[in-house]
């Protein structure tokens, strides 16, 4: 690749999207069936390097400061901060299942299971003047899991119910590349802020909720009016955790004399 007659490194990679839809009776004229899956595998990007690394933004640190830091970080702290990231896998999955069920000329049933789970890598501090290491970048992601059943029948020629129940959770994360036993330094070097640990907004950062559905409808059609009536209810359970530097932050100023 190149940029305006500049080599740069963009980091190997691989994508793949594949899936398959399949749908069918299970029993003739009764009870159908269609089921799909689709995933994809694929990568973030990232452009910030040392200075010569070829990356598409440079920022003004040397690869002897990365390598320093990483050292000390290494053999003063035992604690391994990762390299210098090009690009990290990602992925998105989806299952989808409905079943149809005609269970007579006037009752039918259908249900719906939803399952999704992907995440992305995300930058913790992405500025110009900001460089990190990749146990400082983050796993930005979800899984949903969703359930659905309807229940549709038709009393007589003027008057038909409709009733239906759903479930659904989303355990949503926000989880540090390296874990956070370690907590989030700052090295301020003339110009960059070098970045190792656990992201300070990653230590003690959840949402997982649930959400419940039921509705009952009634349809009555008398002569040329149409009446409707019902009851619908929902519920939401919510567990929301966000508090910042639960294993500390430290900052090492470029001034020796202080921290």
């Amino acid at each position: 690749d190149s940029l305006e007659g500049d080599e740069i490194t963009t980091g190997d990679y691989d994508e793949y999207r594949y899936g398959f839809g399949l749908g069918g009776p299970i029993i003739k004229d009764k009870l159908f069936f269609f089921a799909a899956y689709e995933k994809l595998e694929g990568a973030n990007l990232f452009d910030r390097g040392p200075i010569g690394s070829g990356a598409v933004n440079e920022v003004n640190i040397t690869q002897a400061e990365v390598d320093e830091i990483a050292a000390i970080a290494r053999d003063i702290y035992g604690y391994d901060p990762g390299e210098i990231p090009s690009s990290f896998d990602n992925e998105d999955e989806k299952i989808l299942v409905k079943l149809d069920w005609n269970i007579t000329d006037d009752h039918r049933a259908s249900f719906t299971y939803n399952w999704n789970d992907g995440f992305n890598i995300s930058q913790s501090d992405g500025d110009s003047d900001e460089l990190e290491f990749s146990n400082h970048l983050y796993e930005r992601g979800a899984e949903l899991t969703a359930y659905v059943g309807s229940l549709y029948s038709d009393w007589t020629d003027n008057f038909s119910t409709e009733i239906r129940v759903g479930y659904s959770e989303l355990d949503n994360r926000q989880n540090s590349v390296g874990g956070t036993d370690f907590g989030e330094i700052t090295i301020e070097t003339d110009d960059v802020d070098v970045y190792l640990g656990g992201d300070d907004s990653r230590q003690a950062n959840k949402l997982y909720y649930e959400t419940f559905n039921l509705a009952l409808k009634g349809f009555y059609t008398a002569g040329a009016h149409n009446f409707s009536f019902g009851y619908e209810q929902e519920s939401l359970d919510v567990f929301n955790l966000f508090v910042q530097h639960v294993e500390t932050e430290i900052d090492f100023d470029r001034n020796p004399n202080t921290v």
